[in-house]
């Protein structure tokens, strides 16, 4: 579950953090993150090929993924943010 560090400022850029824990090496694995509205609209999304284009391979252990989202992207209202994996 996620926790909630505080009152973001919507005209100011901020980061969510991920970490992923890996039980063993895995090989082309592909990470995404979006930031959805209450009406279900995706309205960013990052992923671990968004530089490379190419699939990542993460070892055991915990791994963190930094996502920055740009300022004036969000107006007032819930979000969800959204984090999968695709082996």
């Amino acid at each position: 579950a996620g926790e909630a560090t505080g009152i973001v400022s919507a005209s100011e850029r901020f980061s969510l953090q991920f970490d992923v824990v890996a039980t063993e090496e895995i090989a082309n694995i592909f990470l995404d993150f979006r930031l959805i509205d209450t009406e279900g609209t995706t309205l960013f999304t990052s992923s671990t090929s968004d530089t490379s284009g190419t699939l990542i391979s993460l070892s055991k252990g915990k791994h963190r993924f930094t996502v920055a989202i740009p300022p004036d992207l969000l107006k007032i209202g819930d979000y969800t943010v959204l984090a999968r994996s695709i082996i």
